[in-house]
Order: structure tokens, then sequence, then C-alpha cells
């Protein structure tokens, strides 16, 4: 006789089954249950910001009864309180409109002292928008926007896509919320002097605190990766330095964050004498990615008036958008972590399973010139119009992760075991591109497939493989796999700064008697301690490294005879730089 047990509460990503008896006969089934991020589904770029036909707006053009006037320098559409053209409204809607042709800049809204006024902006599409840091009664709504950069105060964006340019995504004061906004895109040449990009850049203003930001349930895509010839850089996602006033009384909750060199920045600042400070600040239930060259948090000057608490990395994919195209059902896929994962999707008419790509990331970021490839919101097209789909994050078979449950009936969703473990027929797909605007209604060149197969019934037989190669900016990937059936039961990464010091190390222990070796690191690296010793040991050796700093290519020539050893830190760690300040040591740049 058939039965089944229910899950009940079942939370995004925690373990579906642990320990959980099998029937002999498969029979035995559970009840799937909708999660938080089905009820709320993590922003993405096919979910936040302006879609369809929007109508362009032109310099000092009338819309919705706002008559626009057009700056001094014709580059910028004005709302100007102080002196307008014409009466401006207390309410006002703008719909399905594009204004990116031109910067926004409202001004002169501090003036505003008879009257509420309340513009909404919604399904529209921006460049730049400006807007007085004061405290003021003039209050912007955009819902279901797109814009490139905000500067401002009193303000509120709702499933809002922020970025398109190096700038940072939002430079905000005061009386600021965001729900459910998605910040990427910010990878672009620059060549008009040095700018540190942000996804969110909190700096103040003379004699105006900041105080009362607000970030809900938003997405920040912000990996370090820098271009050859551009003055730009990715500093952080979040950069909350406040270096002209105070700031206080910030929450950011229930967010994910991949990027930055650190990702997050939260500190007290000095400035020309004066500290300014964080205060009443928080940082609740976030979770942050590897595409960092640092780390999560940066380590010093950190403020004791910004808590963090339940801050923890990604351990597993997620999805966003899921809908339907034509005869497929697509799903947007993210992988923020650096190891290759495994996506399962049962649906009612099979079950088809995705490997998608490792996130790069680490201090090898530094040296890429090139725009990377990042696994972000790739679209899985599965050729089956389901009627319901269970996620599954099954990179590691012990440990099922339930990361988005869809249901298009009314019925209740049962799955065996054998469905969730993968125990059945399943169909490969191939994940389909990471970038553009919105899903190919074509439905044909977003994925494919590799066909399906029934594994058989066999004794596995485990070994580690390395199935990808580690770099200067991705970690490789070992893999605990089925010899046979090429089913994988646990996986590790590979640490490329750790493979290179070992390939020092042999190489150098190799070499002939007062010979010279040139070895080829990458990426700027530091040795440990047991490497500089390994190179004491051997030091009749002349060694020449071959890196890039700073997307400049050097080498370095240790002579026979340095003391490796006496360039070592407290911590047992030395430098390039620092091997290379020293007598005799040779740094030669290379074109």
């Amino acid at each position: 006789m058939k039965y089944h047990k229910l899950i009940a509460g079942l939370t995004a990503a925690v373990c579906l089954f642990s320990g959980f008896p099998v029937n002999a006969e498969g029979e035995e089934t559970v009840e799937i249950k909708a999660t938080q991020d089905d009820k709320n589904p993590i922003p993405d770029k096919y979910t936040t910001g302006a879609s369809g036909a929007l109508t362009k707006v032109g310099l000092g053009d009338t819309v919705s009864g706002v008559t626009f006037k057009a700056s001094g320098t014709n580059d910028a559409n004005t709302i100007n309180f102080a002196y307008p053209v014409a009466p401006i409204p207390s309410s006002v809607v703008i719909e399905n409109c594009d204004f990116s042709d031109y910067k926004l800049s409202i001004l002169g809204d501090e003036t505003v002292t008879d009257r509420d006024v309340h513009i909404t902006f919604r399904n529209c599409r921006f460049g730049n928008v400006s807007k007085g840091a004061e405290d003021s009664r003039v209050y912007c709504e955009f819902e279901n926007c797109s814009l490139q950069h905000f500067q401002g105060s009193n303000a509120g964006f709702l499933n809002c896509a922020i970025g398109g340019s190096y700038q940072d995504g939002m430079q905000i004061f005061r009386h600021v919320s965001l729900t459910n906004c998605y910040f990427s895109d910010f990878i672009y040449p620059c060549t008009t002097g040095e700018y540190h990009t942000d996804g969110v850049h909190i700096f103040g203003k003379a004699n105006i605190p900041v105080t009362d930001l607000n970030f809900d349930h938003c997405r920040f895509e912000v990996p370090f990766n820098n271009l050859a010839g551009s003055d730009a850089y990715v500093n952080s996602c979040f950069m909350l330095s406040p270096e002209y006033s105070n700031a206080s009384h910030i929450t950011v909750k229930d967010c994910i964050m991949n990027g930055g060199g650190y990702t997050i920045y939260a500190s007290d600042r000095d400035r020309d004498g004066t500290r300014w400070t964080v205060s009443d600040t928080s940082f609740v239930n976030v979770k942050v990615g590897d595409a960092h060259l640092y780390g999560d948090i940066y380590p010093t000057m950190r403020s004791a008036g910004a808590t963090f608490t339940n801050l923890s990395d990604v351990d597993s994919l997620y999805i966003g958008y899921v809908g339907k195209n034509g005869d497929n059902t697509c799903f947007s896929v993210t992988n923020d972590t650096n190891v290759e994962r495994t996506l399962r999707i049962v649906t009612d008419q099979g079950t088809f399973v995705s490997a998608i790509a490792a996130c790069p990331g680490g201090r090898g970021l530094r040296n890429v010139t090139e725009r990377l490839d990042f696994p972000t919101d790739q679209l899985v097209s599965v050729p089956v119009d389901a009627n319901f789909a269970v996620c599954l994050d099954a990179t590691d078979p012990d440990n099922l992760k339930q990361i988005r449950f869809v249901n298009y009936g009314s019925t209740p969703v049962y799955l065996t075991q054998d469905q969730l473990q993968g125990n059945e027929a399943y169909t490969v797909v191939e994940p389909g591109e990471n970038s553009g605007a919105g899903i190919n209604t074509s439905g044909n060149s977003q994925s494919g497939s590799s066909g399906s197969y029934t594994k058989p019934a066999h004794t596995h037989s485990f070994a580690w493989v390395t199935t990808e190669q580690p770099s200067v900016y991705r970690l490789g990937v070992e893999c605990y796999r089925c010899e046979q059936c090429g089913l994988v039961k646990d996986s590790r990464s590979i640490d490329y700064t750790a493979n290179i010091l070992k390939t020092i190390r042999n190489t150098v222990a190799a070499a002939p008697q007062n010979g010279a070796v040139t070895i080829q690191t990458g990426g700027y690296i530091s040795l440990d301690k047991v490497t500089a010793e390994a190179l004491q040991i051997r030091n009749d050796v002349t060694v020449t490294f071959s890196f890039v700093y700073r997307k400049q290519k050097y080498e370095m020539t240790v002579p026979a005879g340095f003391d490796w050893v006496s360039t070592l830190n407290q911590e047992g760690w030395t430098g390039f730089l620092y091997i290379g300040s020293f007598p005799g040591v040779v740094v030669t740049p290379v074109q």
C-alpha cells in the first residue's frame, strides 16, 4: 500500500532528506511544500527593471502634466520646483517612458514647504537620476524601473534594476528604501580618471547626516572584474564609509551580495580631523558569494555601530525567474559559489539535470583584464510544458537542497525518493546565455539537450577526479565520482595558490646545482613559510618569477644566495612586492 510522509514548513536551502528511510519498492513519497523563495522570488534580470515598448522622452517634453526643462548644457531634463516651467501637480504617475537619452535632475525640492508632492515612475528606463540630498516634501517612487545611477534622498524603489555603467549604482543620503531590487552590470571602461565602483556608496554630505536607509530582499552582483585600459575598478557591493557626515539607522536584510574587493565595507572614517561614525546599523540574513577579490567584510576600521546577524556564505544554487516560453519551462539560475554545482529539475514530464559552472573568485581576479563570463541568471529551458517543477541543488547527493518549487495546478505534488535522488532516467540540459534583457521567444537558442539515459544498477566505484583545473581567477574542482555511472558523491575545491606554491617548490628542488629556473605564476602571489624554507634550502638557484600585477606583466629575478626566510612576516608569509624591494632583486616590466 502506498503512503506518504509530509515535510511541513520546509524552508529554502535546507536539507530535504537527511537519513530519510527509502522504501524497497520505491513507493514512499513526500509532499513538496512552497518555500519563502517561492513566495518572494529572488530578484534577477528577468523580474526587475523596465520591459516592453517604452516611449522616448525628448529634451523639454511634457509627460503626464509635467513639463521638463532642458538644462543649460542640454544634457539633462530637469524638474525644478524653485523655478518651474509650469505648475507641477501634487500627485503624478509617469508610466512606460524611456528617459535614458538624457540625465534626469529633480531640483529645488527642498523649497516645497506648503504641500506634499508624490511622483511615481512606473516601468521607466533612466540613465543618471539626481535629486536633492536634503529632507523635502517631494517623494519619488520608482516601480519596475531600470536606472544606471541614482543620487539623492526621499525616494523608494520597488522591483528595480540598477546598473549599466561603471558608476556607483546608488549614492544615497536620507529616507530611501529599496525592496526586491537588483544591482548588476557594472563592468564598463572608464577613461576619465580613477573611479572606484560600488553597488551602493554611502559617504554622507556636509551638514546632512545620513539616516533612514532600508534595503529589503535585494541582490547585488558586482563581481570584481577589471578591464584593460579602464580607469574604473570594482570596489564593493555595499560601501558604508561616511566621509562628510555621520550615518545612522541603516538596515540591510534578506539580501544576497556577490563581488567587490571586499563585498561589504561598514566603517567609521577620519577625514580632515573629524571622526565620522556609523551607528544603529544592521546587516541581517545576508548571504555572500565568492566573486570577491579578498573576502566578505573589510576587516579593519569596522564600526562598532554596525552589527552583522546571520551573515553566511552562499552555499547553493538559487533561482529567480520561472516561466513558460512556448512549450518550454524556463528557469533563471545563478551559481555564486566557487564550485560547479548540479541543478536537478523534477517535473511531471521527466527529470532534467544541468551543470552550472563555478563562479570565478579570489586574488587572481586582480589580473584578469577582459570581461569574464560569470554564471549569473543563466537560463535553463527544459523542453516540456510542465504542470509542476521541483528544483534541487543536487551537488551533494546526500544533502539535497530544495531551491524552488512551482505548481501550476491545484493538486498537491508528491514525489518518491527515487525521483528526488535522481535514480530514474533524466535528460541533460545545457544552460543558456547569461546576458541580455529577456527571454528568447523562439525557444530554440537558449538551451539544448544532449539526450537521456537510465543509470544501470551496479556497485559504485568512487575515485577523486579533477574535473576543472584551477586558474588565476577560478578555483579548480575535484569530484568524488563513480567511474562507471558518473554519480558524484562529493566535491572539493583546488586552490590555485596552493598548486602554484607546490609547483615552485618542486621546480626549484629539481633544478641543477647553481642553476636557474623561470616560473610562470600567472598573477601576483604570496609565498608561505613552507615554500620560503624550500627556496632557502636551494638558494644556490637563481629564480625568475613571471607574473601580472595590476594589468602589467613583470619578471622578477631573485639571485642565488638570497635569504628567503628573512622576508617572512609574523604570520609566516611574504610577497613579490616585498621581495622585490631587496638589494640584488631585479623587477622588470615586460611589454
